[in-house]
């Protein structure tokens, strides 16, 4: 089970720097989203719809960076239990 999470998390988590830039993306983005949501001035603008799909987008960005991120956290979690096992044998 241990080398299935490897071969599944490790490439994932081998692009951190671009997995944090889209986490933060997608956080400005989604700021950016709420903003023409707030500055709406009609219910049926374009803007609003804009700023949905924006939002959208957005939230899907965040959550491919963060499993990114979480990635890069588990696999050097496991590298950490490997190199304790092995200098415990």
């Amino acid at each position: 089970m241990l080398e299935h999470a490897k071969r599944l998390l490790y490439p994932l988590g081998h692009y951190i720097k671009q997995s944090v830039a889209l986490f933060f993306s997608g956080l400005v983005l989604f700021g950016a989203g709420l903003a023409l949501l707030w500055h709406n001035p009609s219910e049926d603008s374009w803007l609003g719809y804009g700023a949905v799909i924006l939002i959208t987008i957005a939230l899907l960005l965040a959550l491919i960076g963060w499993l990114g991120i979480l990635a890069y956290r588990i696999s050097h979690i496991i590298n950490r239990v490997e190199q304790s096992q092995s200098t415990h044998r």
